[in-house]
């Protein structure tokens, strides 16, 4: 049989060199495929000139898989990915989506595929890893993935479904609601916006009650947005197992419904069910300082937090310090240093963990979410101002 290319050449970098440590090398490919669906069979190690081979079990079925990398030229840099033995498209777009989520948390490290042909017949669940995504400011937030998704959604149904009205409770700002649209009263549809294929969607704890609670009044629009943020297509999934359905299907599913009942009671706020992000030991450590500099993804500046939450500001400067004004006599401060996406405040007197914080970028830049030490209030969610 013929390889099948799951990251095609120039769709992989390593923040350092192969082939001068290869204890090293075979960490880095195991925390990119780091997934509790995956398990490493087979240590990766050299294979001829350019490769790296090992093997894995995606949900128990074995797959051989190899990296390339180029030549001493190029500095051995890792370049695609490849699998010699038997794979199917679900498994392919698997390895991608937990290879380019864990790329993200490593930094120097990118896995990206930029080509969207269609999106699988079912999606698989799984938690987020930290807590819900705040809504930044007016402008930025009409701006975001989400709304663009949401958006593309209300007029795709409104076009091709107008018999069947629908509510918008994210129009303005971010409802906290465990859904994003409700149609005719019944059908809580949960978007889902993308800029890359998917295998799974990630659900908030209070998106998982809600939709163990009320399965048979859940679906997840899953829309497809290209690099420019307009809408290629959208995919309708319901049912336990998350199937694809056609648009006519979802109709005929609306004149069996009931009046979706639902009080709340599985939706916590967002700051009682917000915890601080694990940071990985394995993640390297990255101190800033005025000659480093950050990296792009992470602009320095004054992030704001919303009217409700007391307008509190978080500053962050180029040297590596951090500081939050609490009264003209006042203010916390420390320096700062990244693992990945997480930002770590130390405290300026003690230099222990003062809190943390997580990046969140695709397409919008803003601090999720602070917190503050044990024993005081969750700090409010953030923008950049």
């Amino acid at each position: 049989m013929s390889d099948t290319w799951i990251y095609y050449a120039d769709e992989l970098h390593a923040p350092f060199a192969l082939r001068v440590d290869v204890t090293r090398d075979d960490a880095f490919f195991r925390q990119l495929l780091d997934d509790e669906a995956i398990i490493v069979t087979q240590p990766f190690e050299p294979h001829g000139d350019y490769e790296y081979e090992g093997a894995i079990t995606v949900e128990g079925r074995p797959i051989t898989l190899v990296f390339v990398h180029k030549g001493m030229s190029n500095c051995h840099a890792i370049s695609s990915l490849k699998a010699t033995s038997p794979i199917t498209e679900d498994e392919v777009r698997y390895i991608r989506q937990v290879m380019r989520e864990n790329a993200r948390e490593i930094p120097g490290a990118c896995a990206r595929h930029d080509q969207i042909k269609r999106q699988p017949a079912v999606l698989k669940i799984k938690t987020v890893r930290t807590g819900p995504c705040s809504s930044t400011g007016q402008r930025a937030y009409k701006d975001g993935p989400g709304y663009l998704g949401e958006s593309s959604f209300v007029r795709y149904w409104q076009e091709h479904a107008p018999e069947w009205p629908l509510e918008w409770p994210n129009e303005e700002r971010d409802a906290g609601l465990p859904f994003d649209v409700l149609i005719a009263g019944c059908l809580a549809v949960d978007v889902k916006a993308t800029f890359r294929e998917a295998a799974f969607i990630r659900l908030t704890p209070s998106e998982c009650r809600f939709r163990n609670a009320h399965i048979q009044h859940h679906a997840i629009a899953l829309v497809s947005l290209d690099l420019t943020g307009k809408c290629k297509f959208i995919d309708l999934y319901t049912g336990e197992a998350l199937r694809k359905h056609a648009l006519e299907d979802m109709k005929a599913r609306l004149t069996q419904l009931p009046v979706l009942e639902w009080a709340g009671e599985e939706n916590p706020s967002p700051k009682e069910e917000f915890e601080c992000p694990t940071i990985r030991d394995s993640v390297p450590m990255v101190t800033i300082d005025s000659n480093t500099g950050v990296p792009s993804w992470f602009p320095l500046g004054t992030y704001a937090a919303e009217p409700d939450d007391g307008g509190q500001t978080l500053h962050f400067r180029a040297d590596g310090t951090w500081s939050v004004p609490l009264h003209t006599a006042l203010s916390e401060s420390g320096s700062f240093f990244l693992r990945g996406r997480c930002v770590v405040l130390l405290d300026r007197a003690t230099q222990t963990q003062a809190s943390c914080a997580v990046l969140h970028g695709e397409g919008r830049v803003a601090l999720r979410a602070v917190c503050a030490n044990a024993g005081t209030r969750a700090r409010p969610l953030w923008h950049l101002a």
